[in-house]
């Protein structure tokens, strides 16, 4: 179980939730980390309806103003026990009501309790210094991507674009990212924020610009992305047109959220995978959208 630390509505039917968590410390891939997600259930305790989590990706972690304890759990397992240390930390999440879960999820208030299975899931990859890194967003795709900055921008080139319906979805998230250490470009199709189109539609002048200046130097060395398929099968036709390595991370409809169920299940190069399980960050080369 976390606590909800705060719930606030930053625009139209939009929120910002807050939690705090119980986080392991080791082994390292089952903390919180960009890309990764929780399953968070929305039902009240006496409530069976609705039956399903709720996937979010991990907006941020750790907190502004959070305190770090070290807490001690004894774990067991059949006839064998072990230690599992835990790291209380803050993690946060940025949701639309989009359905009758969502809604019921933006009701949670702070100091209320609620059912957080995770961080789950693979992240994307860190391992970068120096390098030119475009990162794209569309939509609630934004979401994870802001996590994802922080820990690249100090240490990177980094270049950030970011496109939604309106300014009213775009403006919150977009603002956050602003205050980090990247070249920023938005884009609405209403043309409320930023320049008017799609973010695809933006990055494609940016880089016919470039090809036109003969400036290798800006060339990005990897991309990253999320958001609604259409924007990620152009991206991707794109990148393998410029022969430009990268990383997406798929939004999907889940179940269970551990692998089991096989209701998240995406194509890829690599056979079947499971977007809660193997994801949802996978190799853009290997996604293969007209089979997802």
């Amino acid at each position: 179980m976390a606590e909800v630390i705060s719930q606030t509505e930053i625009g139209p039917d939009l929120y910002k939730l807050t939690i705090s968590a119980r986080i392991p410390q080791e082994p390292a891939d089952r903390g919180a980390a960009p890309g990764r997600f929780c399953h968070l259930r929305v039902r009240q305790p006496e409530s069976w309806d609705p039956l399903l989590r709720r996937p979010l990706s991990i907006y941020n972690a750790g907190g502004y103003n959070s305190e770090l304890k070290v807490e001690t759990s004894h774990e067991t397992s059949h006839e064998t026990s072990h230690e599992t240390a835990y790291e209380t930390d803050q993690l946060e999440f940025v949701y639309q009501i989009r359905g009758r879960g969502t809604r019921l999820l933006s009701q949670f208030q702070a100091e209320d309790q609620i059912d957080c299975l995770g961080p789950l899931g693979s992240g994307f990859s860190l391992d970068f210094s120096g390098s030119n890194i475009i990162l794209v967003g569309g939509g609630l795709g934004i979401a994870p991507l802001y996590f994802l900055a922080q820990k690249l921008a100090d240490i990177n080139n980094l270049q950030v674009y970011l496109g939604a319906s309106s300014a009213a979805l775009l403006q919150p998230m977009s603002a956050d990212i602003a205050k980090l250490d990247v070249k920023l470009n938005l884009a609405t199709d209403d043309g409320s924020l930023g320049r008017a189109g799609t973010v695809f539609d933006i990055l494609r002048e940016d880089f016919a610009e470039t090809s036109c200046e003969g400036n290798k130097s800006k060339q990005p060395d990897y991309i990253f992305a999320c958001g609604p398929v259409p924007l990620l099968h152009s991206l991707q036709k794109y990148m393998t047109a410029n022969n430009l390595p990268g990383e997406f991370s798929l939004e999907k409809r889940m179940a269970c959220g551990s692998g089991v169920c096989l209701s998240c299940v995406c194509q890829t190069a690599s056979g079947n995978q499971r977007v809660c399980y193997e994801g949802p960050v996978f190799p853009a080369r290997e996604v293969i959208f007209n089979g997802c």
